[in-house]
């Protein structure tokens, strides 16, 4: 008797190679393999010991898995709960509630700021270019946070640190730059400790709690530093 062999699973509408999946997304083959073991992705479904396939879905989980990454610094036994449909949520809603003690209702336009602080219309631009000053698409939407920033820079411009003694508005990336390596550092940080282990309420309160006083903290450190290093460079 002849035996019929089993057809071969062929290959789903959208559904992708392994090679196909690396080439869209951008990561390695390993780790695709470790998001399937650590369950960030769902198994493919197997052709045969040499071919697999992966679901269209895989494309947007991965890319939710770098995002989670790259904005969040969430490790990935974190990231594993927050793609659950309800811990996406959870997240968001955190992210909404902590802001809302620090969204204000005052805006301004580029040209009440600049009414209000004279730079000058190309100073401002670079500021903006610089991100130091950040403003939403019709140019109208400067936060009471840039008005302070700003009316800050006026007083360093006006102290001297200015390109009239070879400051640029380039050597402000300095305190961008630092800001942000520094910030990273604490979402990771944060994260690793609150996140699954507190609750949403418990989170929020916390966050809303510590974001001035951190601030300020930085501001004294950077201060205290300053002096310190004024002292050990005198005479002794």
């Amino acid at each position: 008797m002849i035996q019929r062999k089993s057809p071969t699973k062929s290959k789903p509408p959208g559904w992708l190679t392994v090679g196909e999946l690396i080439r869209k997304t951008g990561i390695t083959k390993a780790t695709v393999h470790h998001y399937v073991r650590m369950g960030l992705l769902p198994r493919p479904m197997k052709k045969n010991k040499q071919m697999a396939y992966y679901a269209p879905a895989c494309i947007g989980l991965i890319t939710r898995v770098k995002d989670l990454q790259g904005k969040r610094f969430l490790p990935l036994s974190v990231i594993r709960k927050v793609l659950s449909a309800s811990a996406g949520t959870e997240l968001r809603s955190i992210d909404h509630r902590i802001l809302e003690d620090f969204d204000s209702e005052k805006v301004y336009s580029r040209k009440e700021l600049l009414r209000k602080y004279p730079i000058g219309s190309r100073t401002f631009s670079q500021l903006v270019r610089a991100g130091v000053l950040h403003t939403s698409k019709d140019d109208a939407g400067y936060s009471e946070e840039d008005a302070q920033v700003l009316s800050l820079i006026a007083k360093m411009r006006e102290a001297g640190l200015s390109e009239r003694h070879g400051f640029s508005i380039q050597h402000l990336r300095l305190y961008t730059k630092s800001c942000d390596d520094l910030i990273e550092k604490e979402f990771r940080l944060f994260n690793k400790r609150v996140l699954g282990k507190l609750t949403p309420e418990q989170i929020v309160q916390l966050a809303r709690s510590a974001i001035y006083p951190t601030s300020q903290l930085l501001a004294l450190l950077h201060k205290e530093r300053l002096i310190e290093r004024l002292k050990r460079m005198g005479p002794s």
